[in-house]
């Protein structure tokens, strides 16, 4: 498979969500590819599309700040996941825990994200020790 679906909207409204085609992304160095299983709408989506959230909107918005999936494939340095692992990306692509240190990134566009940036499934079938 070379493409994936997304709903998608470069303006605000949600009567402007399209469904689109795009090229699956390859995971750069520290980042992840997910196969997304499951996903929810919550308010911070529906402010992001809307055009009403408090930050910065990219061109393009992908509302799915909720979700689970899969690993698919990993960039070099990966070593907190691996294939096979199930997670959960994080919205706050650069918190993990403590005070906040920057403002959030824009809901992801893609199913590539940090390796940093989702938590791992206990019980995942590939576990592995960290």
């Amino acid at each position: 498979m070379s493409s994936m679906k997304a709903w998608a909207s470069e303006t605000p409204g949600h009567e402007n969500l399209t469904l689109v085609e795009r090229p699956i992304p390859k995971p750069g160095p520290g980042q992840v590819l997910l196969k997304m299983k499951a996903a929810s709408l919550n308010y911070r989506d529906t402010s992001v599309v809307k055009g009403v959230y408090p930050a910065p909107r990219l061109p393009e918005v992908v509302p799915c700040s909720d979700g689970c999936g899969e690993v698919v494939a990993i960039g070099s340095d990966v070593t907190r996941v691996q294939v096979g692992d199930r997670v959960a990306p994080l919205f706050f692509q650069d918190w993990i825990s403590g005070p906040r240190r920057s403002e959030p990134s824009a809901p992801a566009s893609t199913a590539a994200c940090r390796n940093t940036c989702v938590w791992k499934k206990p019980g995942s079938p590939r576990s592995r020790p960290t």
